[in-house]
């Protein structure tokens, strides 16, 4: 296993490759948690749920979900789908 375990560490830094197939040779094969799951869970996440910042107050829609950019509580119906590369940039 040590003798392939260098080979396998490689592709874990693509980002060609698919997060399931990462995920696969983190989790299962290496044993090695995933530092960019894990860290992308707590900074889009809020502990306790707040008001979104886009809606008007007479909606007063509950949410535990933050922007990227400016780390503001936004509900999921103000929000708009960004693949992870770009979010990234």
């Amino acid at each position: 296993m040590q003798l392939v375990e260098d080979h396998m560490r490689r592709p874990l830094t693509m980002t060609v490759i698919p997060r399931e197939l990462r995920t696969t040779i983190i989790g299962r094969i290496l044993g090695v948690p995933d530092p960019q799951e894990e860290a992308g869970k707590d900074d889009l996440n809020l502990e306790k749920r707040k008001l979104c910042h886009l809606c008007p107050s007479k909606k007063s829609r509950m949410t535990k979900y933050l922007c990227l950019s400016c780390k503001k509580p936004v509900c999921l119906q103000c929000t708009k789908p960004v693949r992870n590369n770009c979010a990234q940039k």
